[in-house]
């Protein structure tokens, strides 16, 4: 009877307390038709699919959000080995003898309404059982890709397939080298978005659900065979840049069939500002602005005051050395390390002056400078698809060959000196000018330098996968650039065209100025004697001369 009061208070507690309720909806999807749903808060929707034809052998339901994750389980209630929680979820379902109706069950815990945009595909016996070696994650077959990204990588990990069969039956995956499973073939593709709206989410999304619109749409970035496979995948990242990864999987022997494609927004919340200057914007912007008139003066002034076209050039090139140099250490911080880059690139310049005054040779000077653009293109090669080629997935071979790279371009302008000079600040300056644009406009010409600098502070970025949007930003900077430079090489030939190539030696005009204030005046040479003048004739001076 002591407990009796205990049990009352307890029901009251249960009765009186907030609860969160999920109101239940039914939908009914047809095969192969994309549907565009609005999920109630707090909700649970059940998915139905019915008249299953029975040559299909397993079916597939995929749901996709902008931001709100979902859960997706083909069981009520939803358990950690039949559901996946995320803003991209899929589940395979196979298919029993005689089975020709599924359902699963979607559930929104937001407190907000969400869009999710579903597809339910069935596949027969020819087609690869997508996820259906999954060792790894929860579900019996998981077709999931999963990402994480980090400073310029994203990385996305999935299960392998396994050969399609016919219902109720299955083929090993354990077995290796000898499982029919490594006869198949897995193939990346990516799809930009336009923007990292809703609207450009689902449209993009739209096209990237089957594999014919993933052909079609899509690009196609890297392919494993079995004797390649990996079930990690490094791809470059850009921050504020949404993309979707999908994976089709092969059968060369019958056919393919698509893994659920994923979103990344380059950083682990699209919520927050995760481009890579948030913590020192300010300093970058003014940077990159400084930058930006400097390139205005290599493109006008350039090889008219050469002393300061050759500090520049210096800045430029020991900046980016220093940067190189310090960032290997994770403990040193940012802004230390922008400033000691800073500083290593100042002593860099005045060296770089020091030379031409000691030395006056424009060939040497000249040559020099031609490193800075030899990187500067041996980097817009390596931001290309070119990259990709396995020989270069090893950072010793990167390095040699960007370093090769950039030695080339010197070797071969090497006896053209003036050529070089206005080369050099024609392309350097219009890229400055085009770095600072895009800084400002969201364009990702600056990663042509970041990634660089990447593969000398990140450990293993030479392996990633090298893959590049040309968003409508990028293809007008990239019309701004080669303007530019094209306007800064005949304007800077036109402009010197009567003028000599190259000032004469500082060092050689003071010592000769020099000798000249400090030559002693009684060694000075006499002047030469005049000859001597003929004398009027007199009386004295013979008629005829005499005829040596």
């Amino acid at each position: 009877m002591d407990i009796l009061p205990g049990l009352v208070l307890l029901v009251l507690l249960t009765l009186l307390a907030p609860r969160r309720v999920l109101t239940q909806d039914t939908v009914s999807v047809e095969l192969g038709r994309q549907t565009l749903l609005q999920l109630p808060a707090q909700s649970s929707t059940d998915i139905d699919l019915d008249d299953i034809s029975s040559t299909y052998v397993y079916c597939t339901i995929q749901a996709h959000t902008h931001q709100t994750e979902v859960t997706l389980s083909w069981t009520d209630p939803a358990r950690v080995d039949t559901s996946w929680t995320s803003t991209d979820t899929g589940i395979v379902s196979r298919l029993d003898s005689g089975q020709t109706s599924l359902y699963w069950f979607l559930y929104n815990n937001a407190d907000s309404v969400v869009d999710v945009l579903v597809l339910a595909s069935c596949f027969d016996s020819e087609a690869p059982l997508i996820g259906g070696c999954n060792h790894e994650f929860n579900m019996e077959n998981d077709a999931n890709i999963h990402h994480t990204e980090l400073s310029y990588i994203t990385t996305i990990t999935y299960q392998p397939s396994n050969i399609g069969t016919l219902r109720d039956t299955s083929y090993s995956c354990d077995i290796p080298n000898t499982s029919l499973r490594y006869r198949l073939t897995y193939d990346v593709y990516v799809m930009y978005l336009k923007s990292n709206s809703s609207s450009s989410l689902f449209t993009a999304m739209s096209k990237m659900m089957t594999r014919a619109d993933i052909v079609q749409h899509a690009d196609e970035v890297i392919s494993y065979s079995s004797d390649d496979l990996t079930l990690k995948v490094g791809l470059t990242g850009f921050p504020d840049q949404g993309a979707i990864y999908t994976i089709v999987v092969n059968d060369p022997v019958n056919s393919a069939a698509p893994y659920f494609p994923t979103t990344s927004y380059g950083c682990s919340d699209i919520h927050t500002d995760c481009e890579y200057y948030t913590d020192h914007k300010v300093f970058v912007l003014f940077l990159v602005s400084l930058l930006g008139l400097v390139g205005i003066f290599l493109l006008v002034c350039g090889h008219r005051f050469l002393k300061t076209e050759l500090f520049i050039f210096g800045y430029l090139m020991w900046s980016m050395v220093g940067y190189l140099i310090l960032c290997v250490d994770p403990e040193l911080p940012t802004i230390s390390l922008l400033m000691f880059s800073v500083l290593f690139g100042m002593v860099g310049g005045f060296v770089y002056v020091f030379l031409w005054w000691r030395l006056g040779t424009p060939i040497v000077i000249m040559a020099i400078v031609g490193v800075t653009p030899g990187i500067l293109i041996a980097a817009v090669i390596m931001f290309t698809p070119f990259v990709n080629f396995t020989i270069w997935a090893t950072a010793s071979n990167y390095w040699l060959g960007f370093t090769v790279g950039s030695l080339l371009v010197c070797l071969i302008t090497v006896s053209f000196p003036k050529l070089v000079s206005i080369f050099s600040c024609s392309l350097i300056g219009s890229y400055l000018v085009t770095l600072a644009l895009d800084v400002y406009l969201g364009g990702h010409y600056k990663y042509i330098v970041l990634f660089v600098v990447s593969h000398a502070g990140i450990p293993g970025f030479s392996s990633v996968v090298r893959t590049v949007p040309f968003t409508e930003t990028d293809q007008i900077l990239a019309a701004v650039w080669a303007t530019l430079f094209l306007f800064g090489i005949l304007f800077l030939v036109w402009r010197e065209r009567k003028n000599p190539p190259f000032p004469p030696s500082p060092y050689a005009q003071w010592r000769l100025d020099y000798e000249n204030r400090t030559r002693p005046e009684s060694s000075a040479p006499s002047p030469p004697s005049s000859p001597p003048q003929p004398t009027a004739p007199d009386e004295r001076t013979p008629l005829v001369s005499r005829i040596a």
